[in-house]
């Protein structure tokens, strides 16, 4: 897991490196391996990253002293690549005139770093965030024009992922969601995107849904959503995000972890308040209620609910409810007759790996009944399935839901 925030403004900022610094610290809990910035003036690039949590780095090197008019910003936990200097991103292209920044993890990078070495791409690091730069290079080199260097990238490029890029002296920005959370926020006079929601919420609350298999061209005031497997345009309008930014704080509490644990009882309350509401919760049920077995899917701590939540389906309702981890789910689920079956995917950011790789598959056979129990509205897993329940968590910034 890793975060990624890009920006582009209307006008050259003096303060976007402090900007970028308010960004990442929103999304300190996706890496704490490295950082980095890229602020793209009007003819060049500078990128500043290195080891270590974003304080630690920003002590080093100071992003406040970062201008332009564009930016990215990205914290890294690290799968492909040892933290280093190198692996740190944003990376380069070979001529540095690509920047770009991803989330999440390209399965086949030793095989395409070795393809583009090859091809004479001069590779400084050996993280995957790096590969999709050159992959987005290489289409250039061939296109000489984003929109296909980046769905040629879609059809090279394997595994779950979102990532931000930006060319030298274009006022454009561009960016992919392919299975890792990704939204897009819309300023007054800026659009950025982010991996998560309270890094944008604290600049804008009008909010842009982006689906998987999604790209979006974004200036400072106007963006276009193609698909990636055709270019296709999509229309679709903001929507004003709820979510209380001052639940992103602290507070009083030293950390997040102890905050949100003090939050449970009224967090527990507002949903059961919200439960004896009718409409949601009867529509919700009234799905179920013909059913003769139900799978509860989830990952770490929301498997162990969907382990209680089995326990109390089976002994008060008489439906059979098996509880399944999502990253089992195939090997010993993945042969029946998923038409007939009923699922209930859970997962508190509605972006959780293995259960999207889930409901990715349960689509795939065709699957009718779907469902959801997730916290973040906007997210893959609300927009996709056939209907849900909200937590009413508020904001979670800890990794355990």
């Amino acid at each position: 897991m890793c975060g990624i925030f890009g920006i582009v403004f209307k006008d050259f900022r003096e303060d976007l490196g402090k900007i970028l610094l308010q960004a990442g610290r929103k999304l300190t809990y996706r890496g704490y391996d490295s950082v980095g910035m890229a602020a793209f003036s009007q003819n060049s690039i500078e990128l500043k990253k290195d080891v270590g949590d974003i304080e630690k780095v920003n002590n080093k090197y100071n992003f406040k002293k970062l201008h332009g008019y564009k930016g990215i910003v990205q914290l890294r936990w690290a799968t492909f690549g040892p933290p280093s200097k190198q692996n740190s991103q944003p990376h380069f292209d070979c001529t540095k005139n690509l920047a770009g920044a991803h989330n999440g993890n390209i399965i086949n990078t030793k095989e395409l770093i070795r393809h583009y070495e090859k091809k004479g791409h001069a590779f400084r690091g050996e993280n995957d965030g790096e590969v999709v730069v050159h992959a987005v290079e290489e289409g250039y080199k061939q296109k000489k024009n984003m929109n296909a260097s980046i769905q040629e990238a879609d059809t090279i490029l394997k595994g779950d992922y979102a990532y931000v890029i930006a060319q030298n002296k274009s006022n454009k920005m561009y960016c992919v969601k392919k299975y890792s959370s990704l939204f897009l926020g819309i300023g007054s006079d800026f659009i950025c995107c982010s991996s998560d929601l309270p890094s944008i919420i604290q600049f804008t609350d009008s909010i842009v849904p982006i689906y998987d298999g999604e790209y979006i061209e974004y200036t400072w005031n106007h963006y276009r959503i193609r698909k990636l497997s055709s270019g296709e345009e999509v229309d679709r309008k903001p929507y004003r995000c709820s979510l209380d930014i001052e639940e992103a704080q602290k507070g009083k509490f030293p950390h997040f972890m102890l905050k949100e644990i003090h939050e449970q009882p009224d967090r527990a309350q507002a949903l059961i308040n919200f439960l004896k509401e009718p409409g949601k919760m009867d529509e919700f049920c009234r799905e179920l209620k013909n059913e003769s077995r139900i799978y509860l899917i989830g990952s770490g701590s929301s498997y162990n609910a969907c382990v209680l939540g089995a326990y109390y389906l089976n002994k008060i309702s008489g439906i059979e409810a098996v509880p399944v981890v999502a990253g089992e789910f195939k090997e010993f689920l993945g042969h029946g007759d998923f038409s007939q079956g009923t699922y209930i995917l859970v997962s508190q950011s509605g972006e959780t790996k293995d259960v999207v790789s889930v409901l990715n598959y349960l689509e795939e056979k065709k699957a009718k009944k779907i469902f959801a129990l997730v916290n973040v509205l906007g997210s893959s897993l609300q927009l996709r399935v056939k209907n849900y329940l909200p937590l009413l968590s508020n904001i979670e910034i800890t990794v355990p839901a």
